[in-house]
């Protein structure tokens, strides 16, 4: 009987990042909190109007819900939930939290797009309300804040909602591209899976 010689393995010794578990986490939280403003966008009419005393109902206005409006708070929900399983893959060092990150903060170009366009049409729609009742003093009041309001969140909601994507992009389409820089592993490793 011959013995045979151990094998011996050269001891490897991989540094793992700790940018995919913080990145993943912002993801989660920033997509659960999204989730919650899509909520609020949907129940808000109908706490808004349950909240007005009835005989103060004349003097706040009544808008009829906007089709446009429920069209992009489903968009919005459907990547918000994207946003979070993104964030789970990436914070589980998994290539496919790259790639879902990439879509998006593609997609969130359009969609805020769509955005401004509803929150446009809203104010044109509060406009025409206010116009039609000038002796309302809710009227009043939002007559002397429209305009400059209105650009100043149009605006804020312009670089709070791109400023994310455009860090996405930036991140994961130039800076951290491979596999590799996300679990420290060569791509050929195969512990890799």
């Amino acid at each position: 009987m011959t013995q045979e010689s151990p094998i011996q393995y050269e001891e490897v010794v991989v540094e793992v990042p700790g940018w995919p578990k913080v990145l993943g986490i912002i993801s989660i939280c920033w997509g659960v909190l999204s989730l919650g403003c899509v909520g609020c966008g949907l129940l808000g009419p109908a706490l808004q109007s349950a909240m007005i005393p009835p005989e103060q109902a004349k003097d706040f206005p009544v808008l009829p819900p906007d089709p446009a409006q429920y069209a992009q708070l489903g968009l919005g929900g459907v990547f918000a939930v994207l946003l979070i399983v993104a964030g789970a893959m990436t914070a589980g060092r998994h290539i496919l939290g790259r790639t879902l990150h990439l879509v998006y903060a593609v997609a969130a170009f359009p969609l805020l797009g769509l955005a401004v366009w509803v929150t446009m049409r809203q104010q044109a729609a509060m406009n025409q309300w206010i116009a039609d009742n000038p002796d309302s003093q809710f009227a009043g009041q939002m007559k002397a804040m429209s305009g400059v309001s209105s650009m100043l969140g149009i605006g804020l909601s312009i670089i709070f909602g791109l400023a994310y994507p455009i860090f996405l992009l930036v991140w994961f389409g130039a800076v951290k591209r491979t596999h590799a820089s996300m679990t420290g592993m060569p791509a050929e490793s195969p512990e890799q899976g």
